[in-house]
Order: structure tokens, then sequence, then C-alpha cells
């Protein structure tokens, strides 16, 4: 079989492109990237004898799947936007594929990861339907998967085979679709919040006080040679950045009627909040005495654009 070599570096596919790159019995890499719209983006790394083609940092947008990989290392992308997947393994072709330190988020359809049967290592999976579809036998250490519409982990198999410990599971209708087949609570996994320093602006640095610092897996070393962390700059791929001791998040809220829940009181003569109940994280609860939540009594009238009543009850929620 003759191999090729094809080393793709700083090139834009803009459109709607069936595919924006196929190659077969192919090695080399394809590096630095922008794929935009494209139904496809990169399609069939095969196996062949020469090491699994290397795909590094490119940005794709809004592609419909992103790549197609049976024989590849998936490092360092960043996957925005996908409409239906952002890595696909192929398993009756496939051959090898390692998917770490990416960015992949979704638009709540379809699958971050599908399939992969190797190792899927420090990733943030972010508002798929399904974070990963699971083979048994892999390897998931170190992501982080939130927001997903129906679990994070999804599998037809028992994988007892597999490996998955040190994940942050944060936010997720569920962790996974069949506990008899994959049960969470026999792994080693975290279900606070993340602590990211904006996610709002995407930065998805870890703040001071993150329980992921340094509670990725014992055997996996960051590049400053301590313990990894859990998520996208953990790990040997990932990188060492000072972590900042920042301030918290104002509260959102919402102000619902007519709940059997009573969280505030308004008093007779004229409305007086007693207390407010925020939840903060799945775990803890902050609660504010009312001098304190004096300051968002405007925006709570604001936000709820009611007209207060004698002994009218209302819920804050998240």
């Amino acid at each position: 079989m003759l191999i090729s070599t094809v080393n793709i570096k700083n090139v834009k596919f803009l459109g709607i492109f069936t595919q924006a790159i196929r190659v077969l019995n192919t090695s080399g890499s394809i590096q630095n990237c922008y794929f935009y719209a494209s139904s496809i983006a990169i399609n069939g790394p095969e196996w062949t004898n020469s090491p699994p083609m290397l795909i590094s940092k490119n940005l794709f947008y809004r592609v419909n799947h992103g790549i197609y990989a049976e024989y590849s290392t998936i490092i360092d992308n960043s996957f925005i936007d996908t409409f239906v997947e952002a890595v696909h393994f192929h398993p009756w072709f496939g051959k090898f594929t390692d998917v770490r330190n990416n960015f992949i988020h979704g638009r709540t359809y379809d699958v971050g990861i599908n399939q992969v049967p190797n190792t899927i290592e420090n990733n943030i999976i972010i508002n798929f339907a399904r974070g990963i579809v699971m083979q048994p036998g892999t390897r998931v250490t170190n992501n982080i998967i939130l927001n997903s519409r129906e679990c994070a982990i999804y599998t037809t198999s028992s994988l007892d085979t597999a490996v998955i410990n040190y994940n942050c599971f944060y936010n997720n209708t569920a962790i996974s679709n069949n506990t008899a087949l994959f049960n969470p609570d026999t792994t080693i996994y975290y279900a606070s919040d993340p602590m990211f320093e904006n996610q709002d602006s995407n930065n998805y640095l870890l703040q001071m006080f993150s329980l992921l610092i340094n509670a990725g897996d014992p055997n996996i070393l960051d590049v400053d040679g301590s313990r990894s962390d859990v998520g996208l700059y953990g790990g040997p791929y990932g990188q060492s950045y000072v972590y900042k001791d920042l301030p918290p998040k104002k509260p959102k809220f919402t102000l619902v009627k007519n709940k059997m829940e009573k969280l505030i009181s308004i008093g007779k003569e004229e409305p007086k909040l007693t207390s407010i109940l925020f939840h903060f994280t799945e775990a803890e609860t902050l609660s504010l005495s009312q001098t304190t939540t004096t300051k968002y009594i405007p925006e709570l009238i604001h936000y709820s654009q009611i007209r207060f009543k004698t002994r009218q009850e209302v819920t804050v929620i998240n």
C-alpha cells in the first residue's frame, strides 16, 4: 500500500463543503486551519503503518460534523457551535484515535465525541444532547462534561472494561443513560461547579479555589510537573497559568408567584424582604440577611414586574 505524507497548515475552508478535507492512506498533519459551515470538515484519516495523523490547533465553527477519524491524534482543537458531532470514530473500520485537550461546544444536538475507542482526556464537552457515546475499553479521564441535554455518558453496552475516572459532570440532565451499564457511583468523579474564570467570554481557566485543580488522574502530570488538573489546560498537552482569586459572580434569579415554598414574605404595609435563598452550586447555598439583600430590592421588582399585595408570597429560584 502506498502511503502519502501530507501536511496541511494555515488554510481557511469557508463555505458549505460536503467534505472540506478528504484523506485516504495518508499520514502527516492538519494544523492551524479554519473550517466554517462544512458538512464534514475532515473525513478519513485511516489506519496506515505510519504514525496516526496529527490534527491539532484547528478551529471548527458551525460545522455539522467536525472530524471523521479512524486513525488520528486529535489535540488542542476548538469546536464551536457544532450541529451534529465534533469527533466521530467508525468502529467497523477504525484502528486508533486519541482525543485530548479539545474545547468541544455544541448546540444541544447529538454528540460531542462519538465511539472513540482509545483515550478521551482533558477535554471540555459542553452543550450537547449526549456528551460522549462510549465503547467498552475506552479510557475517559480528566474531562469536564456539562450542560448535556440527555446525559453526559451514553452507552448501549456494559462499560466494565472502560476506565472512567476523575471527570467533572456538572449541570447535566443525567450522568448515565443506563446505570446498569454504567454506574457513575462506581467511579471517581466530581459534580461541583468547575469555577471557570469567565465562561461567558469563553475563558475556561480554573479559578484559584476550584476543586478541579490538582484533582485529575494522579498518574498524569501537568506541564509544571504537578498532579494534573481536570479540564482543558491539564495534563502534558495543557498549559501552566496563574490561578486567580476572583470575587463571586452576582447571582442570577427570577421571581415566580404562587409557589408552595415560601422564601420571601412581604409585609402588610410595605414590601420587606426577610431573607432570600440563592443556590450558587448543587452542593451549597448562601442565605442572605435583610441588610445584605436591600440592594437587590429594585432588581427583584424590575424582574418580577408584580404588584405587591398584602401577604403576597413569591419564590426566588436560579
